[in-house]
């Protein structure tokens, strides 16, 4: 399947590895983000309707977009697809939130762009 970024997808990716750069070095930003694009074109390549649909989008009335989510980088793309063409076409990614275990805070976070390291918020 041939993958064509979108501009959006471009920008943010640029952006949050400069934000990871600044963070954790630019080697380790480029590790995390290379492994987040080849676990997302790997699945697309293998079963490329197996992510679910985008809720979001669907409920504006587009049920051709789907939603990749890596649950250890917590990132998530939107893409859509056409088998026909074998094109997949990533709309766009971003930092997608889940609740966090309770006595633990997060820092090194940006509005669009987050990397989690967690620390107890309470002594022991």
């Amino acid at each position: 399947m041939k993958f064509e970024y979108s501009l959006a997808f471009q920008c943010q990716l640029h952006d949050r590895f400069y934000y990871l750069a600044r963070h954790i070095g630019q080697v380790a930003a480029q590790e995390l983000l290379d492994g987040f694009i080849v676990g997302f074109e790997k699945r697309v390549n293998e079963h490329p309707g197996s992510a679910p649909l985008c809720v979001e989008v669907a409920e504006l009335g587009f049920t051709t977009y789907h939603d990749y989510f890596d649950p250890k980088l917590q990132l998530r793309t939107i893409y859509r697809f056409s088998e026909a063409e074998g094109v997949c076409v990533p709309i766009v990614i971003f930092e997608h939130k889940t609740k966090h275990p309770a006595g633990f805070d997060s820092i090194l976070s940006t509005p669009l762009t987050s990397y989690f390291i967690f620390f107890p918020s309470k002594t022991i």
